[in-house]
């Protein structure tokens, strides 16, 4: 391994702080293609560090940065359908609408596996996942994607697990608007209550239906 002269070592750190720099700039960027080439100078200058023996303050650095990059990809690239003219309910830049996600993944050069790493990392709240790399540099080891893909997938799984277990309730509570609809129940009903009664069944039915539609579109999401 090659060692850094100080002024080599001075020089890296001024280039960690022009990333630092940018890096809060590129994080509200749009572009696949100009967030990959940002994490990908972010983990050269992680290698370079490493190369010349800089401490791992310098080397962690950078690693957070190129996370923080990884991180920002995996929102965008979540929002992405992977075939052309599916709904979605999210709302995507005008750049990446009008194409596949395959398409847009491979025109900004970024490897469908990254993505899918990229998007787990994503998962993780904004707090945790300043606290993790908090703890990591406190303790002076290495900062690696490792332990937030691991901590990802389990929040991933736990959200998936949770939408399971709601899903036979849910089955069945649609089943039983079907039949009570299809005997005439709320018909009955409208027919009954005065003016202010129907609004407030109205009411009460349609939030039901958003929540039934809100739990379905979770499920699905999860479940990718």
């Amino acid at each position: 391994m090659s060692r850094g002269t100080p002024a080599k070592l001075d020089g890296l750190a001024q280039q960690i702080e022009i990333l630092r720099a940018s890096t809060a700039e590129i994080l509200r960027s749009t572009d696949l293609a100009e967030l990959k080439r940002h994490g990908d100078a972010a983990s050269a200058l992680k290698a370079v560090a490493k190369r010349m023996g800089a401490s791992a303050e310098f080397q962690n650095e950078a690693a957070e940065q190129a996370l923080r990059v990884r991180r920002r990809l995996g929102e965008l690239t979540a929002c992405l359908e992977k075939s052309q003219g599916k709904r979605t309910d999210r709302q995507l830049p005008v750049t990446m609408t009008g194409s596949s996600k395959a398409d847009l993944l491979a025109s900004a050069g970024i490897d469908e596996n990254a993505a899918r790493r990229a998007e787990v990392i994503a998962i993780i709240p904004e707090d945790q996942f300043q606290a993790i790399i908090d703890r990591i540099k406190d303790s002076g080891e290495e900062l690696t994607s490792g332990p937030f893909i691991e901590i990802g997938q389990k929040i991933k799984a736990d959200r998936r697990a949770g939408a399971d277990k709601w899903k036979p309730a849910l089955d069945q509570l649609r089943m039983l608007f079907r039949s009570f609809d299809e005997a005439g129940g709320i018909q009955s009903l409208m027919e009954y209550w005065n003016a202010e009664q129907r609004q407030f069944l109205r009411e009460v039915l349609d939030e039901c239906i958003e929540d039934l539609q809100r739990y379905r579109q979770e499920a699905e999401e999860n479940q990718a």
